[in-house]
């Protein structure tokens, strides 16, 4: 192996006893391993080009390589729902969680994108759409809480009922 070919080396193993070399080979580049071994030839050329603290630097950096793309890999594991929808655009409705009260629905009155959403989804009941009831259908345009929201709908789903 020519030396001068070799670009770069590191240490392969914590124990340091194996190196790994990156050299020049066509249009590209070949990685290649040699024990560590001061009697052998290429070893000695190795640490004599790039020193013994050099490849122990390049070996550190490539655990640290190894443990940030590990941290990164098993994060976009955990979050590839929420990644995925992030790409497509598509946003994460609020959900009650628990038993629903009172309190826990006024809180999307706080919030005028889901109170828009909430009657966007409402508008998409067979019921009203289907209802042929214009002015209940405004009031729930107009609704400024979701408790005025859904007191139009009862009326509107009860009136569907008698028809």
């Amino acid at each position: 192996m020519d030396i001068n070919k070799i670009v770069d080396a590191r240490f392969m193993t914590a124990e340091f006893d194996k190196i790994a070399y990156l050299f020049e080979e066509g249009e590209g580049y070949e990685e290649a391993h040699e024990t560590y071994d001061m009697s052998n030839e290429l070893c000695a050329a190795l640490v004599d080009k790039f020193g013994h603290d050099r490849l122990k630097e390049n070996y550190e950096l490539m655990v640290t390589d190894e443990l940030q793309t590990a941290a990164y890999v098993k994060f976009v594991k955990e979050n590839w729902n929420d990644i995925e929808n992030y790409v497509n655009g598509v946003k994460e409705e609020k959900v009650i969680e628990g038993t629903p009260t009172l309190q826990k629905i006024a809180k999307y009155n706080e919030d005028t994108e889901s109170l828009f959403k909430l009657k966007l989804e409402i508008f998409e009941l067979p019921e009203v759409k289907e209802s042929t009831n214009r002015q209940l259908k405004a009031k729930i345009r107009k609704s400024k809480n979701c408790f005025e929201i859904f007191g139009v709908l009862y009326k509107l789903i009860g009136q569907s009922d008698n028809e």
